[in-house]
């Protein structure tokens, strides 16, 4: 991988922080906390999405605030339910990023979300897998 901005979200640390769930983890590596719960809950698979910082460019706390709300908003709509989380790098360097964990979301519909709201990707989780960071959006470079 060639981009610094998808290396650091591979190296960044998740975290689900709500009434029913507190874990952290991280692209790559099993967790077992969170196949419990998906278990638990009859969920095979779930997403983790933000609507903050769109092209990984950072916003102020309002304009990151009003993006998530809709998107909350959005998913309600759909008849989805969530879990409150947030990411961070390992350092702490970056502001953190309020996200969502959705199960049960099928991969394609969580992409097309991802893109609507400028994402780069979002973190796939199956049950008893890996997560693995999923690109939304390619970037090319025009060479003229």
């Amino acid at each position: 991988m060639n981009d610094p901005v998808l290396e650091a979200y591979e190296s960044a640390h998740y975290f689900i922080e709500d009434s029913e769930i507190s874990l952290r983890f991280e692209i790559g590596k099993l967790c077992p906390e969170l196949d419990l719960w998906l278990e638990k809950n009859g969920f095979n698979t779930a997403v983790f999405i933000t609507a903050h910082n769109p092209h990984s460019q950072i916003l102020t706390p309002l304009d990151n605030c009003q993006r998530q709300s809709k998107l909350v908003r959005e998913l309600l709509s759909q008849g989805y339910c969530y879990l409150k989380g947030y990411s961070t790098d390992a350092e702490h360097i970056w502001p953190e990023e309020e996200s969502l964990l959705v199960p049960n979301m099928d991969l394609s519909h969580a992409l097309c979300l991802a893109r609507k709201y400028q994402q780069k990707a979002v973190v796939w989780i199956e049950y008893q897998a890996e997560p693995e960071l999923r690109v939304a959006v390619v970037e090319t470079i025009n060479n003229q």
